[in-house]
């Protein structure tokens, strides 16, 4: 029987006791071996040249650069290394920023431990990991654009109506694939 690999982590959280907490509760599972652990992005990158990573678990907000920048530049020098940002933060924006960037998944610092270990596992298998909160508005400002040509198509936009003549127009720019005509 063949012992499994566990899956190298860097972890990067400019607080300290944040990242001291996740650090201890990704050491004690074996899937999972903590190969470093940095303050920031800049010594995130400094600590990659020195130890082999599968998964950067980077925290959204850091002085010196934010998860987003990180992602980046890892993505651009480390590109097999996958990312998932770790933030307190659910804004829709930072979402579509990390993702944007590169990163595989997005979790908030509320997340169970279960959760980010489950989050860690996904992502090093090349899988994308939202928790379902943040899947589900992704998915929903995926499909805005249907669902708003529907409403054009109603003669509503937005939940407000339109007077007849303007949603004439919508109406007309959406049959020719637009959905606007502001």
């Amino acid at each position: 029987m063949s012992a499994i690999t566990p899956i190298r982590v860097l972890v990067v959280d400019d607080n300290f006791i944040a990242r001291m907490g996740i650090t201890t509760f990704l050491r004690q599972q074996p899937q999972i071996q903590v190969v470093a652990e940095a303050d920031g992005g800049l010594e995130a990158l400094k600590l990659m040249s020195e130890h082999a990573v599968d998964v950067v678990l980077a925290d959204m907000k850091m002085p010196d650069f934010d998860g987003v920048a990180l992602t980046e530049r890892l993505g651009s020098k480390y590109p097999k290394v996958k990312v998932l940002v770790l933030s307190h933060y659910e804004g829709d924006e930072n979402i579509f920023r990390a993702l944007r960037a590169g990163a595989m998944g997005y979790l908030t610092k509320e997340a169970r431990g279960e959760e980010m270990v489950a989050a860690i596992i996904a992502v090093a298998r090349g899988e994308r990991y939202y928790p379902s909160a943040i899947a589900s508005r992704l998915a929903d400002r995926i499909v805005q654009p249907r669902d708003r040509r529907c409403a054009v198509a109603d003669g509503a936009i937005g939940g407000c109506l339109c007077k007849p003549r303007h949603a004439e127009v919508r109406r007309q720019n959406t049959h020719r694939g637009h959905t606007c005509c502001d």
